[in-house]
Parts: structure tokens; sequence; C-alpha cells
């Protein structure tokens, strides 16, 4: 089984434990067809959670048989990283928080494994940041955009947004290599 792992710092992707979603957890079902829309809903929704524990919260959005979206339940992270199954052909896309605010990472950007990780699988990500922003990994054009600035999702509460210094409104890959250089 290969694996996907996001996260806000910078590592190999490998294979790693299985953690599963209990089989009775049913999927976030959408009230929208438009995809970011939707992924902003679901993110909002695991924000509160992510930011009080301190961890990363991902999952898939996805295709269903009927042809409406929905997502799965969120997966319980680590601080810096989520890991996510290879996803399944009806997979549309990742989404996943950035946790807390902590002064150790760039919290309010997609990290380099975050982007290469969505472009390796052919699915555009979609990301929460403690600051409040919203990010969506194209993985076709490879950037990373912001959808809607600060604060369009909940936003820590111990966030420092000097911390972030200027946040561009979008990075290609290698900007963003740039920045973590």
């Amino acid at each position: 089984m290969t694996w996907i792992k996001v996260g806000t710092a910078v590592a190999t992707m490998g294979l790693v434990a299985l953690v599963s979603c209990t089989p009775d957890t049913p999927p976030i079902v959408a009230s929208t067809d438009d995809v970011d829309v939707f992924a902003r809903t679901v993110l909002n929704s695991v924000q509160a959670r992510s930011i009080a524990q301190s961890r990363e919260y991902c999952g898939y959005i996805f295709l269903t048989t009927d042809g409406g979206m929905a997502a799965t339940a969120p997966r319980a992270g680590q601080e810096d990283y989520c890991d996510l199954p290879a996803p399944a052909a009806n997979v549309i896309a990742s989404y996943h928080t950035h946790g807390g605010y902590s002064d150790v990472y760039d919290n309010e950007v997609p990290s380099l494994d975050d982007m290469r990780g969505d472009i390796e699988t052919g699915i555009d990500g979609y990301i929460s940041t403690p600051g409040g922003r919203l990010w969506l990994i194209d993985h076709e054009l490879r950037i990373a955009r912001q959808l809607c600035r600060a604060p369009c999702v909940i936003t820590d509460p111990n966030d420092n947004p000097d911390d972030a210094g200027y946040v561009p409104r979008s990075f290609t890959l290698e900007a963003l290599e740039a920045r973590f250089d």
C-alpha cells in the first residue's frame, strides 16, 4: 500500500503505519457542487480541534456514486504532518489543516511536502492555516494559491501574524523551494 505524507515539515515520503478511520464514521456530504466552497467548509469544521490539539488533520474529497461530493472523516496526524493512504480513483482532492500556531514552522504557507505530495499524487490539495488562510495546491499548474486571506477560516488566538512575514498570494514550486532554502 502506498501512503501520502502531507505536512508542514520537510521530510521524505515513505511507508508508515496504518491509521484507519472507523468503518462506522460516515463521510461529510457536500451541500454544494463547488469544491472550493466545500473544502473550506470541511476545513473550517475541523480547524478549532486542530488548533486546540496542535496537530494536523487530513482527509480526501471524493465524488460519490450519484455524482455528488463528499469528504472522508478527518484523520488525526501529528504536529507537523498527517498521513493518508493512496487515494482511490474517485478522489478529487486532499485536505489538511496546519494545526496550531508554532514559531518553529512556516505555518502560513504550504510546505514543500504538501506541494510535492499533491503534484506526485496527481490531485489538488486544500490547506487551512492557524492564521486563517485557505490555500489550494493545483497539481496540474504546479502552483499554490490562496483562495482567501486571513481570516477566512477559524484562526488560532495565539497566532502571531508578524512571525509569518510577507505571505504572497501564490507560489510556484520553485518559489516555495526558494522560501525554504
